[in-house]
């Protein structure tokens, strides 16, 4: 029998990712009718799409097969998340091409890349060696918990930071105050 954890996490592993190709196939519909070209923005959130996907078939097998929601060490970092994070800046940097906008932009951009990479290799590099991965006895070389829970504060601050990245220019718009917290809310809504 499987636990309601395993369940929920099949569910909403298949849900999320659907709704993403939703929208994503919303927004390229919108490209194709607009007759633009796609830009870095798009291919970026079309990676994440299919890494969403790719998640959602491991979470699945994990789920039914490994008993995902049974035990905290199963639970990994997803990478595609920060994909998205690139997604949506590029896509700011398209809108808002100031260029003090531009570089402070390329710098999260950089943050955001070498906390992947960072997070990629200790992830790998977590339990040794290596093939510990793949067996049930997992011993980890670090203190997993703090990983989890540091991955988790990082990418809430970069979160944080990506949506508090265009309020400057749009605090700066000749529009009254209530089309600014509008226009921010769309931006803030946007992101989930």
């Amino acid at each position: 029998m499987y636990s309601s954890y395993s369940v929920v996490a099949a569910v909403c592993s298949c849900v999320f990712p659907a709704l993403a190709l939703i929208a994503v196939g919303f927004r390229l519909r919108a490209r194709v009718v607009q007759h633009s070209k796609l830009g870095p923005d798009d291919w970026l959130i079309i990676i994440a799409l299919a890494l969403a996907f790719s998640y959602c078939c491991i979470v699945l097998y994990g789920s039914f097969r490994a008993s995902i929601g049974q035990d905290l060490s199963t639970i990994t970092p997803d990478e595609y998340t920060n994909y998205q994070k690139l997604a949506v800046l590029q896509f700011y940097k398209r809108i808002f091409a100031v260029p003090t906008f531009v570089l402070c932009a390329n710098i999260v951009i950089a943050i955001v890349i070498l906390f992947m990479i960072a997070a990629t290799f200790t992830q790998i590099f977590s339990a040794w060696p290596i093939y510990n991965w793949w067996t049930l006895g997992k011993t980890y070389t670090i203190n997993y918990g703090a990983f989890l829970t540091s991955f988790a504060a990082i990418d809430l601050a970069l979160d944080i930071t990506i949506l508090c990245l265009p309020i400057p220019i749009i605090r700066s718009l000749h529009m009254d105050r209530k089309r600014k917290f509008l226009l921010l809310g769309i931006f803030w809504l946007g992101f989930l």
